[in-house]
């Protein structure tokens, strides 16, 4: 699996019509969406928004729990 630096994402995910992501939930599963697009930046709280394309659902993603984005393992 290619590899993506978690510093690039404020620049990239925001470009990307859609990508895949998965994160670590508040109660520590892995969350995964196929289809999602970013929705805003929060760089105070390192923080993401992004909305569901499939179910329209939107949720705040903490940058430091991503493990996958785009197809890329995120690393620090």
């Amino acid at each position: 699996m290619d590899k993506i630096r978690q510093g690039v994402l404020f620049e990239v995910a925001p470009q990307l019509e859609e990508f895949s992501i998965t994160w670590a939930s508040k109660d520590g599963h892995w969350v995964h969406e196929d289809r999602a697009v970013c929705t805003s930046m929060h760089s105070e709280g390192d923080t993401m928004n992004i909305k569901n394309l499939t179910t329209g659902q939107v949720s705040t993603v903490i940058l430091d729990t991503i493990k996958e984005f785009a197809g890329k393992e995120v690393v620090l």
